[in-house]
């Protein structure tokens, strides 16, 4: 399985605080079947999280040769999770966001936590004119949301990938978020589970307990799919269908 959300970085944002943090969740990740994580460390976060890409590369380069130490058998990338705003092309463009893929095709965002930005559909139109294709982030944890889960319907319309927290899909965010989560993967709409991990204990790793429960709504083929097929492509720069 290919996990595309986790902050597995240590001490740079507000996941793993130690290197023994961020061993003990690739361990726990590799025992649960996972063989490929994307580092995603905030970027452009109104909490005032912002990595830089030197920095990012520098803890991953520290984690590899403390994962080929351990003998943990699993392959790691960067990329980011990105805040919302207009300006991200530009930010992909000089090299001061990390997208998934090499050439920009994709990238992970989040958006505000109470709140879908009012241009919202105009800037993603944008951003996809400029070839740059979004990744949205747990929409299911989003407040209008939970309120109204069409507006996912909405945004999937326009060609943003959905991607849905493994822990969220368990109940783990609370039965309102459960809810909405199961509605999407009934809609269709979902096309990722990712972790979303931040730490070796509230929130750690793990994929396959989330893909049983939606592949009992989906069907065991397309749940596989949102942990293997979809992100390898996506890793790619490849075509999502």
């Amino acid at each position: 399985m290919i996990d595309l959300h986790s902050h597995f970085l240590f001490d740079v944002d507000d996941g793993a605080r130690t290197i023994e943090d961020t061993i003990e969740m690739l361990h726990t990740a590799a025992a649960d079947g996972v063989t490929r994580m994307v580092a995603t460390p905030h970027q452009r976060h109104p909490a005032g999280y912002h990595v830089e890409p030197a920095l990012a590369r520098e803890r991953l380069a520290e984690v590899e040769a403390a994962t080929a130490r351990e003998n943990i058998r699993i392959d790691l990338s960067l990329a980011a999770e990105i805040h919302f705003s207009e300006d991200i092309p530009e930010g992909i463009e000089d090299g001061t966001l990390l997208p998934y893929s090499e050439d920009g095709r994709y990238f992970l965002f989040e958006l505000p936590v109470t709140t879908i930005p009012g241009n919202i559909k105009e800037v993603i139109f944008s951003i996809q004119m400029a070839g740059h294709f979004p990744v949205l982030a747990h929409p299911e944890r989003n407040f209008e949301v939970v309120a109204n889960p069409k507006i996912v319907l909405e945004l999937r319309d326009r060609g943003v990938l959905m991607q849905l927290t493994a822990q969220s899909i368990l109940g783990k965010f609370g039965r309102k978020t459960e809810k909405v989560c199961r509605k999407l993967l009934k809609w269709g709409v979902v096309d990722i589970i990712a972790s979303d991990a931040h730490n070796p204990v509230r929130r750690p790793p793990g994929l396959a307990e989330a893909v049983k429960a939606a592949a009992k709504i989906v069907g065991p083929e397309r749940a596989t799919a949102m942990v293997t097929e979809t992100p390898a492509r996506i890793l790619a720069g490849g075509v999502v269908n």
